[in-house]
């Protein structure tokens, strides 16, 4: 009987042992589970679940057929002994976002922006290239479950962004040291386009309503132009109604026989043409903002 008693109580000691072990294992598994859906909430981080961000930057760029007009317009400026310009590959971004948190580590964001660049000489002659572009940008985040710091959290992200205006601008001024400037070409490009966008970003936590936003990221984003959207311009002209050198075409619709733009730009074909600037074809152009950005600012939690 002894033996039958101590025999039961070893039985139920082993059974209690392997179901406390099942059950340390589950919440084990269930806690690490919780860790991978959910990342680790500290008292002072934010509470409010939508936020302001404006952040400042930095950006690569494309440009690649933009550039290839760069080069050929230096041939001719080469010719001249002008200086040269520089290829396009870099420029400034300014961006801002709304964003909502969702449910556990995920987030959804409203916003957009503007971007600027620009290569010019100024010497001889003066020539500035500069595109720009105002954009749109949709993106989901999901906040990694794992911090360095206690004041500092990590998000990964992307979307599309959409350039609801994309423009080229290049100038041509015609000037002197006594005379100022005496005649002012230039040619615009506009369009629009749409491509992605991802980001890596961390966040340093100031209190509950501030905290600093830093992303490192690449954007791609294409804007093809029509054969159509471009515009010409020629300003400071003396007198644009008056051919003077008499080949039908009044001054101020007339390119200068030392154009920049003769030479880059429009077909080279037409380079050597003396005609109204209306009657130019533009060659096929791509603006191609595409390229690793990072910006740096700050986001404000507001409810």
């Amino acid at each position: 009987m002894l033996l039958a008693k101590g025999l039961g109580q070893m039985w139920g000691t082993m059974t209690l042992s392997k179901s406390f072990k099942l059950l340390a294992s589950q919440t084990l598994g269930a806690a690490c589970l919780c860790a991978l859906v959910a990342p680790a909430v500290f008292a002072y981080d934010p509470t409010a679940r939508f936020s302001l961000t404006g952040q400042l930057g930095a950006t690569s760029l494309a440009m690649g057929t933009v550039n290839d007009e760069i080069d050929r317009g230096n041939v001719y400026m080469r010719s001249q002994r002008w200086d040269t310009l520089d290829n396009l590959g870099s420029g400034f971004n300014f961006i801002y976002d709304v964003r909502a948190d969702l449910f556990g580590p995920w987030m959804l964001s409203f916003g957009g922006g503007s971007t600027i660049a620009s290569t010019g000489v100024d010497f001889d002659e003066v020539i500035d290239i500069k595109p720009s572009a105002s954009f749109l940008q949709a993106r989901i985040f999901y906040r990694i479950p794992w911090r360095p710091f206690e004041n500092v959290r990590f998000c990964v992200g992307g979307g599309g962004v959409m350039a609801t205006s994309a423009e080229l601008e290049i100038t041509h001024e015609h000037r002197t040291v006594e005379a100022g400037i005496l005649r002012r070409e230039s040619l615009t490009f506009d369009g629009t386009g749409a491509g992605v966008v991802a980001a890596f970003e961390a966040e340093l936590v100031l209190n509950e309503r501030f905290t600093l936003a830093g992303d490192l990221g690449y954007r791609g984003l294409k804007v093809d132009i029509d054969s159509d959207s471009y515009e010409w311009s020629i300003t400071n002209v003396d007198d644009p109604a008056v051919d003077r050198d008499g080949d039908d075409v009044p001054e101020g619709r007339d390119l200068s026989d030392r154009s920049f733009l003769r030479n880059a730009f429009i077909d080279p074909i037409q380079a050597n043409d003396q005609e109204d600037v209306e009657l130019f074809r533009t060659v096929p152009m791509e603006l191609d903002y595409s390229g690793v950005q990072a910006h740096v600012g700050l986001r404000v939690y507001l409810f």
